[in-house]
């Protein structure tokens, strides 16, 4: 009769499972599972898959491949993120490559850079070094003087002893200013 009323699946499902119908509700989910995979919703299939135990590891891991190669040219930082989760290393380091060389292009996720510096490209000399100049230009204009400090000290063969200085000085004056705007703040409700 809820069949006549709806074709929502999770819905039939929840009522099956609250008549003890186990199979019935499993087959309605099954149901739903293949509308994701039929419409290559890989990513929500892997979590219905992986919420209701419609799926095994090697499925997550396949479907998590497709999702992967379907992502790739359009949104490689979501490719990367499921490579990543998945231990798919080959399509983790196709997905930083892509991801990676877009950030140096449009000079954009300093952050994202590096970690892909850290991981899939710590063995690319050339790309670690422009990665982490990005950063450093990023970081200085963000005032973020705490992970320019990190940056210079973790790739301290892209900086000169001068740029290190540099960063802990910046570090050290933006910490004092605080300090002093504290201060300030202090005294003048000890004042009120």
């Amino acid at each position: 009769m809820l069949r006549a009323e709806t074709n929502d699946h999770d819905m039939i499902a929840v009522f099956c499972d609250h008549l003890g119908l186990t199979e019935e509700a499993r087959r309605e989910r099954l149901v739903k599972l293949l509308e994701f995979l039929e419409k290559k919703e890989f990513k929500n299939a892997i979590a219905y898959g992986k919420e209701h135990g419609l799926l095994s590891a090697e499925e997550q891991r396949e479907y998590a491949r497709k999702f992967c190669e379907s992502e790739m040219e359009t949104r490689p930082w979501k490719a990367l993120e499921m490579a990543r989760k998945y231990d798919l290393v080959d399509l983790a380091a196709q997905a930083a490559m892509q991801y990676s060389e877009d950030i140096l292009e449009h000079r954009s996720d300093a952050s994202a850079a590096i970690d892909i510096a850290r991981h899939e490209r710590a063995d690319d000399f050339s790309y670690r070094r422009r990665a982490s100049r990005l950063a450093w230009g990023q970081y200085i204009s963000n005032k973020n003087f705490s992970t320019l400090v990190e940056l210079t000290q973790e790739f301290a063969e892209y900086f000169t002893d001068e740029e290190r200085t540099l960063a802990q000085a910046l570090l050290e004056a933006d910490k004092a200013r605080e300090e002093k705007r504290w201060g300030a703040y202090k005294a003048s409700h000890r004042a009120s």
